[in-house]
């Protein structure tokens, strides 16, 4: 039984699978879902890229929220901001998720 399910998500064919399969057990397990999303670049990192980033991700992940409005899921949502691998650890240890 998971009590914090979370899924990392950018938009990719592959995020997307992991969603939906994430979707799946939370709602099977009646928990919350929590996905993250990093807004990050390779190069030198500018406020502008970074900002622009962070606000497309906001939007894919109010597409999201937007499609599984209805479908009985309790969906939260967040994005963070700097290296993907260091970030997502990091939401993983403050939520306390499942493993």
């Amino acid at each position: 039984m998971f009590s914090k399910i979370l899924v990392a998500y950018d938009g990719t064919p592959s995020a997307e699978s992991a969603f939906e399969q994430a979707a799946r057990l939370a709602r099977a397990e009646r928990q919350a879902l929590h996905v993250v999303a990093v807004a990050w670049t390779p190069e030198v990192e500018t406020r502008v890229a970074m900002d622009m980033q962070v606000k497309e991700f906001k939007a894919l992940l109010e597409q999201l929220r937007s499609r599984e409005s209805n479908m009985d899921l309790d969906l939260r949502t967040e994005v963070a901001e700097g290296n993907p691998h260091e970030q997502i650890v990091r939401v993983a240890k403050r939520l306390e998720a499942d493993g």
